[in-house]
């Protein structure tokens, strides 16, 4: 990675692609669904809990996350058409990518996560390919210029930081478990991120 570009940390899930129609199949196939009035209600007011188990009757003895420890999970999952062209344009105009995600379960789908942003994103030429796997992702502040994840817990550690960072917030149905520590923009897709990204070179 050269330290004289811009770089942009991205997160994965909800950002690059959507994780929960596999994950409520899944679940369908396995449990009851025990709050279908509340599973609506979430959907209307765009509040969905980030776990879909709660939506489900699920065994005290199971794991609601045990979805996540499958090793292959990523490997037949594609990313958002409008993040892949947009990556590509940041990155062939200069940036630096650095994918930054959450793995639940201790990374037992890493692998399969990383290989699938590989080969989604095989613009990135393998010595510029970076991908972290860490709640802590604050950590990052002093190396980005720009960052963009869906969740307000995380965009709040590179807020806390002392460290300039452009954070972007894409948009998502989910219930947030922090209020936002001062306003962001939000994206609806990644064209909005290359238009704010552009907006804030001139």
């Amino acid at each position: 990675m050269k330290n004289n570009k811009k770089t942009i940390g991205v997160d994965v899930d909800g950002v690059m692609l959507d994780i929960s129609d596999p994950w409520m199949r899944y679940l369908k196939r396995r449990y009851p669904f025990k709050g279908v009035n509340q599973w609506n209600s979430d959907v209307e007011n765009g509040c969905i809990d980030y776990n879909l188990g709660n939506y489900f009757n699920i065994p005290p003895t199971e794991n609601s996350l045990k979805f996540f420890k499958y090793e292959k999970l990523y490997d037949k999952l594609s990313c958002y058409e409008s993040a892949r062209i947009v990556l590509q344009k940041l990155y062939e105009e200069g940036w630096n990518i650095i994918f930054i995600s959450y793995c639940a379960d201790c990374g037992s789908h890493a692998k399969s996560k990383a290989q699938m942003l590989q080969r989604e994103c095989n613009f990135i030429a393998p010595e510029d390919f970076h991908f972290v796997q860490t709640k802590s992702k604050g950590v990052f502040a002093g190396l980005l210029t720009a960052f963009i994840d869906d969740r307000n817990s995380f965009i709040n550690q590179l807020l806390n930081s002392e460290h300039d960072v452009l954070c972007i917030k894409k948009d998502t149905p989910y219930k947030q478990d922090e209020q936002l520590i001062h306003n962001v923009p939000v994206v609806q897709d990644w064209y909005d991120v290359y238009e704010i990204l552009g907006e804030n070179n001139e």
